[in-house]
């Protein structure tokens, strides 16, 4: 009977140390911070992989104490209403394309320009190389940047093939809802006839053929199932388009130093590598369309030159206006250093 009282004393012992050891494991894994991010990029793409090593790295780095939420292919809204849930401490960061950015800061906008960066090479000096100057232009919005990431150069989709200046005003060109600055462009440019619209209606206004022509990466639209509606891609680049990763200021400076750094080198350690992964995806989409039966529009020599004389003349004319004088001649300042190497 003795033992049997012991063994049951044991036992109850056991049974009481395991709860508390459970109750305090539980505790501390209890996250202390909860971060909550938006994208518009689907889940399933290279950019919904990034968004899933950025989640490990952190909550992994900090050993449970911030637990991060990912809010993918646009279920928390266009971004307009990212940033609106932003300010309201809704979600505490996203990764946003160029448009966004431009309503964070209409200066970022400048990167939009035709023709202005050529190339990856080109891409790569200028964000890195200018990147304390971008930081700056967030900051005095109350964002923080941590990085860019990588959205494409834009390509012309449109139904009928363009083979000259004339031809632009033939077609209904979208433009991104509330991107002045592009549509603008577009239109000095020679396209007359744009279409705002937000991201979301514009497959329905391609399939309905308000909408003719639109501008994207390859890699891109074809997420985005845009191509089913154009026959037609150009064989030129007509700008480039960045994304970048931004927290609210103010909850970002609130986090603990360990845990910003944690974040600060998940993105030093994801937003590199994911540049060369889009950029392969980026080559790998528009050969797919091709064999999807896309036509490349062959254009002139000459063509090409007018699209960029037009371009060209159109850098200072929104300078003061959209954008800092001093920046677009910072940015083009290097870009000619850059390559007279």
């Amino acid at each position: 009977m003795a033992k049997t009282a012991g063994k049951i004393v044991l036992l109850a012992g056991a049974i009481i140390a395991g709860s508390l050891l459970g109750f305090s494991r539980a505790e501390a894994a209890a996250p202390e911070y909860i971060i909550r991010l938006a994208s518009l990029a689907p889940a399933e793409s290279c950019w919904g992989d990034f968004a899933q090593k950025v989640k490990t790295y952190i909550e992994e780095r900090s050993r449970g104490r911030a637990k991060v939420i990912w809010y993918t292919s646009g279920v928390a809204g266009d971004e307009p209403v990212v940033i609106k849930k932003m300010e309201r401490g809704e979600l505490q960061g996203a990764v946003l394309t160029i448009n966004g950015m431009g309503l964070v800061n209409p200066e970022f906008r400048v990167l939009l320009l035709p023709f202005l960066i050529r190339n990856y090479a080109e891409e790569d000096f200028i964000l890195d190389s200018m990147f304390p100057e971008f930081q700056q232009l967030a900051a005095e919005k109350g964002y923080t940047l941590l990085g860019f990431t990588e959205v494409g150069f834009n390509r012309i989709f449109t139904r009928e093939p363009l083979q000259s200046i004339q031809d632009l005003s033939r077609v209904r060109m979208w433009t991104w809802g509330g991107e002045d600055l592009v549509e603008s462009v577009l239109k000095d440019v020679g396209f007359s006839h744009t279409v705002p619209l937000p991201l979301y209606e514009v497959k329905g206004a391609l399939e309905r053929g308000t909408v003719t022509a639109y501008y994207c990466p390859c890699y891109a639209q074809a997420g985005l199932q845009w191509y089913r509606n154009a026959g037609y891609m150009s064989d030129y680049t007509f700008g480039y388009s960045p994304g970048a990763v931004v927290f609210e200021k103010k909850y970002f400076q609130s986090l603990p130093a360990d845990i910003q750094n944690t974040i600060r080198q998940a993105m030093d350690f994801i937003l590199k590598p994911l540049r060369v992964v889009v950029r392969d995806e980026e080559e790998k989409a528009c050969r797919i369309l091709v064999r999807q039966g896309m036509k490349v529009n062959k254009s002139s020599p000459e063509f090409i030159s007018e699209l960029k004389r037009r371009s060209n003349l159109l850098y200072y004319k929104y300078a003061d206006k959209e954008y800092r004088r001093e920046l677009l001649q910072k940015i083009t300042g290097r870009l000619q250093e850059f390559r007279s190497r």
